[in-house]
């Protein structure tokens, strides 16, 4: 890869990065690390279970969006993702 296209992939991580710390979704609630999220999942899928969730806020997340309404659950998303 040739210097200039390096540059230009570090300028779209840097913008992406600074967007990603305005968002109200990463500072509401952690991300994960993938590597956590891979050993998770591979000890849950080595015991054999076809669906897990990594993390209580995941599994209210799914569950929530079963029972809640779909407008609110919109609104909820909108407020998260600062809309």
């Amino acid at each position: 890869m040739s210097q200039k296209k390096k540059n230009l992939c570090a300028n779209i991580i840097s913008e992406i990065e600074s967007e990603m710390k305005k968002s109200k979704m990463f500072t509401f609630m952690k991300p994960a690390i993938p590597k956590e999220v891979a050993e998770y999942g591979y000890k849950k899928m080595m015991k054999g279970k076809v669906v897990v969730y990594h993390g209580f806020f995941t599994r209210m997340a799914n569950i929530g969006s079963r029972i809640v309404p779909l407008s609110i659950g919109a609104k909820f998303a909108g407020v998260i993702n600062g809309r």
